[in-house]
């Protein structure tokens, strides 16, 4: 991942389903294992349609990439954010 010019990600998921804790959990295991440092890790609910003040939250964190795990009305916030 160095190659791609970021080491520093935040992440966010939905915390309610099964898709999302288990692939959560799978790339938490893959961002250690290519040396990338987590500075953020938030989690939603399934049914969130507001993602503003999480999003500002991670850009104060000022993550070099954003790991989006999201299904359903989560990942339609954060397409439109």
């Amino acid at each position: 991942m160095q190659v791609a010019g970021f080491m520093q990600v935040t992440a966010i998921y939905d915390a309610d389903s099964l898709f999302g804790r288990t692939g959560w959990t799978t790339k938490k295991e893959m961002l250690a294992r290519y040396g990338l440092e987590l500075i953020g890790e938030y989690s939603v609910h399934v049914n969130t349609q507001h993602l503003s003040t999480l999003l500002e939250k991670i850009e104060a964190n000022r993550p070099q990439a954003i790991i989006a795990w999201l299904a359903g009305p989560p990942a339609i916030a954060f397409g439109k954010a």
